[in-house]
């Protein structure tokens, strides 16, 4: 399902603006949880492993707003959120379950705007 791939970065491209990483550094919970869905995303509809898809969300996160991170501490944050947010935590924090289910809501309005634009099918 490589195909995916293209509109995963374009969309990140669109949406992350330069200070997201800076807030998930700084653990702000809901954009943390956002991070965790955009891998969620990524794994499920590219069908990948961990590590590949932890590579797509680094290289589709980097040019916009990684600065000078890493692929290694890309990684070992990326594990850390979630590994704290994941799982069972998510739906019994609310704020953690409603950042998700916004970014996914969000996330599912734009791929229908790209299948309807033609840019996926």
């Amino acid at each position: 399902m490589k195909k995916e791939i293209p509109s995963i970065k374009k969309f990140a491209e669109e949406f992350f603006n330069d200070q997201f990483w800076k807030k998930v550094l700084d653990e702000d919970v809901p954009v943390c949880a956002m991070l965790c869905q955009f891998y969620k995303v990524i794994k499920f509809r590219c069908d990948l492993n961990d590590n590949e898809t932890s590579k797509i969300a680094y290289e589709s996160l980097k040019k916009k707003c990684l600065e000078e991170t890493d692929y290694d501490d890309f990684k070992k944050i990326l594990d850390k959120n979630l590994n704290k947010l994941g799982g069972f935590k998510s739906f019994f924090n609310s704020e953690i379950k409603t950042s998700m289910n916004a970014f996914h809501r969000l996330y599912l309005a734009w791929e229908t705007k790209m299948v309807v634009e033609g840019y996926i099918s």
